[in-house]
């Protein structure tokens, strides 16, 4: 996902703006006609590019410049060299924002790119109907029940409770009640000036995205953990997809939220993987490379250049092998168990040493930096060369230059995309324990991506 975040100065302001266009009742929506996918760009300043010759549609049928199949691969040894190769296909997208305003753009214009107008009467709609659905189901409530004094919310309240819900992720506090608490040392009153804390509560209570009707029970077929917020998931995709073209350098990672639910839940960057139309292909190819192959598919980020950082869970030779095929780059790290590699990384390595094999348009190094690491660290590239980059390292207050693969550098420079991201939403994230685990995943995923 391509995400912007604002900084920590501009939230204050943002709040007041949604507080005061409370009253607005139309935005102009942005549509798509594609979904996004969950990959993040890297922040990093791209490398130098290097020279490619015109675009060329490589064959999906021929495995004359792959290096023969995945069976039959083989690899030659090949020394270290400084000359850079001429690329068969170029990354030729304009990287940037798209089909947003003019700058300069306030906060509230940001927030309302995400948080169309369609979304807010959809959650509004959905939110009102389980509320009902919910007093009329339920038989035993008592009189003094809270829930009875409920009053459909309305589009203007549901931005009150968005804006709250952000500022709790600037000003944390043990429990929602506290917010409302008027004690000298938790006392905050602009919580107050917004909602009673009964109210804030019932509104969170009966959040929901989805029809229950529609969706399958537990043990049912058909059934998804995800259905319950998949609407914010596929809502987001589709928008981030349609105000953002991302750099070159993309890292494909999973990304976790805590909850202790027992449901069946997969991490997103793989589930779809799950889906019986590709039964057969994860037989053949695995679950990892059919989650890579959906999730490239899903953000339309093949055959366009694109240079791809995955680390070993991901990553396998025929994996690479079809992404070349598809004019799209990999870099990665890779198992020392998977099938395919040279036989030489097997062999014990001394301090220092490296070893390059090539097998078509797959180079794949061995290095083994240091003592403390038994085992030489393995990636495999298709856009990498046997080059070396020199860094600086300084220890006990001594500088020091060193030199290291550039393939090794340049996957430490691109890979950190979603670690990066995951601490930035960290940073102001507003989510509290709650039984219902897809209140979680639809807070974190949608509200503190935007």
């Amino acid at each position: 996902m391509a995400r912007r975040h604002v900084k920590a100065a501009d939230i204050p302001g943002l709040l007041e703006d949604v507080i005061s266009d409370f009253e607005l009742s139309d935005r102009e929506d942005f549509t798509s006609d594609s979904s996004g996918s969950d990959i993040s760009t890297s922040t990093s300043s791209p490398p130098p590019k290097r020279r490619c010759s015109s675009p060329v549609r490589i064959s999906e049928s021929s495995d004359i410049d792959l290096g023969g199949t995945a069976e039959s691969i083989h690899w030659d040894e090949v020394a270290e060299s400084n000359t850079q190769a001429q690329l068969p296909f170029c990354y030729t997208e304009t990287v940037g924002p798209k089909h947003i305003p003019s700058p300069p753009m306030t906060p509230i214009q940001y927030f309302y790119l995400f948080f169309t107008t369609s979304l807010l009467n959809s959650i509004v709609t959905q939110r009102n109907n389980y509320a009902r659905t919910f007093l009329q189901s339920q038989k035993n409530i008592s009189p003094h029940s809270q829930v009875l004094k409920w009053t459909d919310v309305t589009v203007t309240e549901l931005k009150g409770f968005i804006a709250c819900l952000l500022n709790m992720g600037i000003k944390r506090q043990p429990t929602i009640s506290s917010y409302w608490s008027v004690s000298p040392s938790l006392n905050n009153p602009w919580f107050r000036s917004m909602f009673s804390r009964n109210r804030f509560q019932l509104i969170l209570k009966f959040f929901h995205l989805v029809d229950n009707k529609n969706l399958a029970g537990p043990g049912q077929p058909g059934y998804d953990p995800c259905a319950k917020f998949q609407p914010l998931i596929d809502h987001a995709n589709a928008l981030f997809r349609h105000h953002y073209v991302p750099h070159q350098q993309l890292s494909v990672d999973e990304s976790l939220v805590g909850t202790k639910n027992h449901k069946q839940l997969l991490f997103f960057v793989y589930r779809e993987a799950k889906d019986v139309e590709n039964i057969t292909e994860r037989k053949k190819f695995g679950l990892a490379y059919t989650g890579v192959m959906k999730l490239l598919n899903m953000g339309n980020c093949l055959r366009k250049g694109y240079h791809i950082f995955m680390d070993n869970f991901f990553t396998s030779i025929p994996l690479a092998k079809e992404l070349y095929k598809l004019q799209t780059f990999v870099t990665s790290t890779v198992r020392r168990n998977r099938k395919y590699l040279p036989a030489a990384f097997g062999n014990k390595f001394q301090i220092g040493q490296k070893q390059y094999f090539r097998s078509g348009p797959i180079l794949t190094v061995a290095y083994r930096e240091k003592k403390s690491q038994r085992s030489p660290v393995l990636l495999l590239s298709t856009h990498g060369q046997t080059s070396e980059t020199e860094y600086t390292r300084v220890r006990h207050g001594n500088r020091e230059t060193l030199r290291k693969p550039q393939i090794i550098h340049s996957y430490n420079q691109f890979m950190g995309g979603i670690d990066t991201s995951d601490m930035m939403v960290y940073s102001y994230l507003s989510e509290r324990r709650t039984v219902k685990y897809w209140k979680k995943y639809a807070s974190v995923y949608f509200l503190e991506c935007c």
